[in-house]
């Protein structure tokens, strides 16, 4: 399936949640949702197998979810699954969410950091990208000791690569680019 298939579904359901005071309540519940396939994996494998009746995976789904997620979410997922899209469940999770946020004026921003930051290093990272990026920014940090020294940020398809590995990268590449130069 397509993260075609799956932004339709999530504009659908974010269209709904909105019109409803619901967008909160929907995103704690697909988040929730997404982390529990995340982290049972022979849990999302029943939910996507096909020999197994959509009536059998709603009542999974109802068992598990029933009174931790919101009806509409439950009613979301029983629609996924009754329409052969129990696989988008992830991508429409991880769709809403950002569209959730993006609703609320905040942007979230990968950042790669060669060590771990401090709290108070985030906070600093998130006000300078808030003012540049005019927008409330949220950083998901993590760690790549690749990176040697910097940092890379992610927003959206853009990178930003400040890093050790990057600077190496972009030299080598000026000098290869001098030498056909010369060459030529």
């Amino acid at each position: 399936m397509s993260t075609v298939v799956a932004r339709r579904y999530t504009r659908g359901l974010f269209s709904y949640a909105s019109e409803h005071g619901l967008v909160q309540d929907a995103d704690r519940g697909l988040n929730a949702v997404a982390e529990a396939l995340r982290q049972a994996p022979k849990f999302k494998a029943l939910l996507e197998h096909p020999l197994i009746s959509p009536d059998e995976k709603v009542a999974m789904v109802e068992k598990v979810f029933g009174q931790a997620v919101h009806p509409l979410v439950l009613r979301f997922l029983t629609l996924l699954i009754r329409r052969g899209r129990a696989d988008q469940v992830l991508a429409v999770a991880e769709s809403f969410h950002a569209l959730a946020e993006e609703a609320e004026g905040l942007l979230s921003v990968g950042v790669e950091t060669a060590f771990p930051l401090q709290e108070s290093e985030v906070a600093e990272l998130e006000r300078r990208l808030g003012a540049a990026l005019n927008k409330r920014v949220r950083a998901v940090v993590n760690v790549n000791q690749n990176l040697l020294a910097g940092l890379r940020i992610h927003v959206g398809h853009r990178v930003i690569d400040a890093s050790l590995v990057g600077a190496v990268g972009q030299f080598a590449r000026e000098l290869a680019e001098r030498s056909a130069r010369r060459g030529a």
